[in-house]
């Protein structure tokens, strides 16, 4: 039989001659306190951590992902950069019900509480003016159904007058009561009457990253600022500040978003509106004059994703170009001039 010569790659070729020679792994010690590894090649070591880099990059990604939500655009774009005030770790722990919660838990309550904080964030709770916008048969305009005066905004949510009592500065006081009552047994009196003063004077203080309202709004959003944990003097502080945000987003739930959605319920029955009946979409022909927005819409939703893409291309190659020519790659330097970059555009 006729032997058939095959042509290898120069790689491929060395790889064989050499291969009782070489180690291509091999664990690097002194990097082990760090959880990283070094690749060998021909027994030169290869710096870099490729899989702590390659999960930079992720984390970069879903970072630009979020700054380019129309829904928290005006934290990012419309905020003049004020948005580095805000303790992103404290922020998602609150959102994520992760104070009073354990990550491990799953139940109807936690689900409940989650579901609400991260739509509460994102400023998609079904108010009318959401509804209007979604079509839904029977919501025939944007008007608040408890006091028809004015548009029913995330915002007019918590300052209708149909609210009654619960005002976000009283349920917000009666929570740093609460807790204060409960957790700081052991502190001097003097620096408890201190904190409580301290945290009703940034709550009355006008907000930066929210122009148009006080600081109490960025926690009745699930935003945290650094502000606040700038008053606490220790740990335990900060846990007590942590457990009043905590019990304080319970509270707009329970007495604000609830008794809402309960006499909204009530009126809606009163007029046929039911659940069943809020499932069909509006017809066409009562749209036709938002056929122009919604080509709008359209049009911004194709720029965001040319954006996005770019964007996430221009990261990609700058850290695998620093990664593989280099050596070593500042990654959170690279992530942090782009994500810049981009809010300041």
């Amino acid at each position: 039989m006729k032997s058939v010569s095959v042509k290898l790659p120069a790689l491929k070729q060395e790889l064989i001659r050499c291969k009782d020679s070489i180690k291509e792994v091999v664990l690097k010690y002194s990097n082990i306190a760090v959880d990283e590894y070094a690749l060998r090649w021909n027994y030169n070591a290869i710096e870099g951590a490729y899989r702590k880099c390659f999960k930079e990059i992720s984390n970069n990604i879903n970072r630009i992902d979020l700054i380019l939500m129309d829904y928290v655009k005006d934290c990012f774009v419309e905020c003049n950069g004020a948005n580095v005030m805000i303790d992103w770790k404290e922020t998602f722990k609150l959102i994520n019900n992760e104070i009073s919660t354990g990550r491990n838990v799953t139940n109807r309550l936690d689900a409940s509480r989650r579901s609400f904080r991260v739509k509460n964030f994102l400023k998609i709770l079904p108010t009318y003016e959401i509804l209007y916008e979604r079509k839904v048969w029977g919501i025939e305009s944007t008007k608040c159904p408890r006091c028809i005066i004015e548009v029913e905004t995330w915002e007019h949510i918590w300052s209708c007058e149909n609210n009654g009592v619960f005002t976000e500065y009283k349920l917000f006081s009666d929570s740093i009561e609460e807790i204060c009552v409960h957790a700081m047994t052991d502190e001097d009196s003097n620096e408890i009457k201190k904190f409580k003063e301290n945290l009703v004077d940034i709550s009355t203080g006008r907000s930066m990253i929210m122009p148009l309202h006080n600081m109490i709004r960025e926690i009745t959003r699930g935003i945290i600022n650094e502000k606040w944990m700038n008053v606490c003097k220790n740990k335990n502080f900060k846990k007590i500040l942590r457990d009043i945000f905590d019990l304080y987003l319970m509270k707009i739930q329970e007495h604000i978003w609830k008794e809402r959605c309960n006499e909204v319920t009530e009126i809606e029955k009163q007029k046929g509106l039911f659940k069943d009946l809020k499932r069909k979409k509006r017809d066409a022909e009562d749209d036709s004059e938002d056929k122009e927005t919604d080509n709008t819409k359209l049009e911004n939703s194709k720029n965001r994703k040319k954006i996005k893409k770019i964007i996430k291309i221009d990261l990609e190659n700058k850290i695998k170009n620093d990664v593989f020519s280099v050596g070593s790659s500042n990654r959170h330097r690279i992530g942090n001039n782009i994500i810049s970059n981009l809010i300041n555009t």
